[in-house]
């Protein structure tokens, strides 16, 4: 008769369970077919390794990595570091234990008590936007940028946030439990603005973004 799903016949096990074949292999014994198994308990690690790996959400396959230019007052922050923000919005370098911006130069930004100011007109450069990140390079990469909140914060002009890579996603997240006002100048409502074949804007953990 034609052996069935699972069925040993003629030492060949028809369709379906590999892991009974395991098991056919192992009762018949011998040195051959000792090693035979050996390769099959590779073969199965092998492709639940496989599996797993389809199985992950594609967000936990792609790698977001920081800015390669950031600007904050019109003040390139991107190698880290801590400024206090002065009247008119732009950066003075400062101390950890008195400070209204913090970069770790890592992709998390620190907003204590700042007031940032964009400095310029029009869009042609950073200066024009009081947070500027950026990837400025000419391959697709995907960029993210955390913004932390304590007390009270502002950004103005142009587009008060920019996020934006030259190719690929860009990801904003505003957490903490400060807050921020942002206030844009461009054609009169410029507002934050996250750009990229994808991108994303999230607020959480009780930021109050206005």
């Amino acid at each position: 008769h034609a052996p069935a799903v699972g069925e040993e016949h003629d030492g060949i096990v028809r369709g379906g369970d590999v892991q009974l074949l395991h098991k056919v292999l192992l009762a018949r014994g011998g040195g051959g077919n000792a090693l035979a198994a050996a390769a099959l308990r590779l073969s199965l690690l092998l492709t639940a390794l496989v599996v797993s790996a389809l199985a992950l959400p594609a967000t936990a396959l792609a790698e977001c990595v920081a800015p390669n230019e950031l600007w904050v007052g019109c003040t390139n922050v991107v190698q880290g570091g801590y400024w206090k923000t002065n009247e008119d919005g732009t950066l003075t370098v400062s101390e950890s234990n008195d400070y209204n911006v913090y970069y770790d130069g890592n992709g998390n930004l620190w907003l204590n008590n700042a007031n940032i100011v964009g400095q310029g007109s029009g869009l042609s450069e950073h200066k024009t936007t009081g947070i500027y990140a950026y990837y400025d390079e000419w391959v697709d990469t995907d960029i993210a940028l955390t913004i932390h909140l304590t007390g009270d914060n502002s950004v103005s002009n142009g587009y008060p946030i920019y996020v934006a890579p030259w190719g690929g996603s860009a990801s904003l997240t505003i957490t903490g439990q400060g807050s921020l006002t942002a206030t844009g100048t461009y054609r009169g409502n410029g507002g934050i603005y996250v750009m990229g074949d994808t991108s994303s804007l999230t607020i959480e953990n009780g930021a109050d973004v206005t």
